[in-house]
């Protein structure tokens, strides 16, 4: 796995990882990386997992990434891909790849389960999943994507030729907490598969 953390705050900065399978891997930490070389892995340049019940992020920024394959950062959600907790996604050189279904959700008794997706952040969907906050769990969520005009957040196929309806898109169901829910700045391409449109808003309230 390269570099692997778990359940750890560590700062790994200035430092060459290379020739690994996975260049660095994190599991429920809020561990920062930041102005790292990561290169030549033959697996993804990094991998995050969000294991159920976390409730911390890693930070990935000013990494530079050369010839990793791929040449991105694998997002993996927790238990059946059930992200539970809020949890933000920092801005780095690389795309965020989803290969599965991320469902935010959250439990009576929790507070609402933020994802927070920063300026300039790109993420890239294999064909036929997307992003849900659903109703599962019974407890409410929301999204917070504000993207600038400079710095936009991008939201893409990761198909290596891309087509429309390459994958799901973004659903919000009705525990959807619209006064928390922020979207600007957004940019989502080649969704809308399986029938439904880029964005699906079904009784937020």
């Amino acid at each position: 796995k390269g570099l692997y953390l778990e359940n750890a705050t560590a700062g790994i900065a200035n430092s060459t990882i290379r020739n690994n399978n996975n260049g660095v891997y994190v599991k429920g930490n809020s561990s920062s990386i930041s102005n790292n070389t990561i290169s030549n892995n033959t697996g993804y340049a990094a991998v995050i997992e969000y294991p159920t019940g976390t409730i911390t992020s890693p930070n990935f920024n000013s990494n530079t990434y050369i010839g990793n394959n791929p040449n991105g950062i694998h997002l993996v959600p927790g238990a059946q891909g059930d992200v539970d907790r809020s949890a933000t996604l920092t801005k780095d050189n690389a795309p965020y790849i989803v290969t599965e279904n991320i469902n935010v959700l959250s439990y009576p008794g929790v507070p609402t389960v933020i994802l927070t997706i920063n300026p300039g952040v790109e993420m890239r969907f294999n064909p036929g999943f997307g992003l849900n906050f659903t109703t599962f769990g019974g407890g409410n969520v929301a999204l917070d994507a504000q993207g600038t005009q400079a710095n936009p957040i991008v939201m893409t196929s990761n198909a290596a030729v891309p087509a429309p309806g390459d994958w799901r898109g973004l659903y919000f169901s009705s525990k959807t907490m619209g006064s928390l829910t922020h979207i600007d700045h957004l940019t989502i391409k080649y969704a809308g598969g399986q029938g439904t449109g880029a964005i699906l808003i079904d009784n937020v309230h």
